[in-house]
């Protein structure tokens, strides 16, 4: 946007101001029309408490921890694609991506090996080499996401390459919802499931925490989606 802005906009109209944590924290102590931001929610909420010094309206665009539901009556091997191509795309970095699974014990060894035949295919048995798959961001974020994998049980990857931030697609089984990688969004490659008995006992889960920005949910029975008449 710095490069090509400029070749089109008024400069002084539209500037572009590149930068971190210091550059933005100057930004926020200027009076604006209105701010627009599209990130994590503990940084939202510093906007908008900055925001509220002059009564700046705000628009948030946050990310969040979202859910996949996979009951156990669904196309496993569809609603794995469709998993597997939201979470792994861009190495898990965008908003919407899927942040984890719910479904019940019964089929998890399932979902693992549809998700995995799905890797192969996008990826190849070499994903490091894969001219399709990203790497994270940045070092902090590595190290972040990195930390996340601590104490897991993990099905599936878990290769890391801290020179060329690469971490390899991975999935998670038999993840407590106490656990560190449920505490915050993921925003990478990493997918964790969560066992349920029930499509109850996943709403509740759902519930009790901060809202997600998407929800995910592959089921073959209408009440699933729509609710109760």
């Amino acid at each position: 946007m710095a490069d090509l802005l400029p070749q089109y906009l008024d400069q002084e109209l539209y500037p572009v101001v590149t930068g971190g944590v210091p550059e933005t924290t100057e930004l926020l102590k200027q009076r604006f029309d209105h701010i627009l931001y599209t990130g994590n929610s503990a940084v939202g909420k510093i906007v908008m408490a900055a925001a509220a010094k002059h009564l700046t309206p705000v628009t948030l665009e946050l990310g969040g921890k979202s859910p996949c539901y996979i009951d156990s009556d669904c196309d496993l091997a569809v609603a794995c694609r469709r998993i597997t191509w939201g979470k792994y795309m861009n190495c898990g970095q965008t908003c919407i991506a899927p942040d984890y699974i719910l479904c019940h014990p019964s089929i998890q060894s399932q979902v693992v090996e549809n998700i995995k035949a799905t890797l192969q295919e996008f990826y190849g048995a070499d994903v490091k080499s894969s001219p399709d798959y990203e790497r994270i961001i940045n070092k902090h974020h590595f190290k972040r996401i990195l930390g996340l994998l601590e104490g897991q049980k993990i099905a599936h990857g878990g290769e890391t390459d801290e020179a060329s931030c690469f971490i390899a697609p991975t999935i998670l089984t038999d993840v407590s919802p106490e656990s560190k990688v449920m505490e915050e969004e993921i925003f990478g490659p990493v997918l964790p499931i969560v066992p349920v008995k029930s499509v109850e006992e996943a709403i509740e889960f759902i519930n009790l925490r901060e809202k997600p920005l998407a929800l995910y949910v592959f089921s073959n029975k209408k009440e699933d989606v729509v609710g109760p008449p």
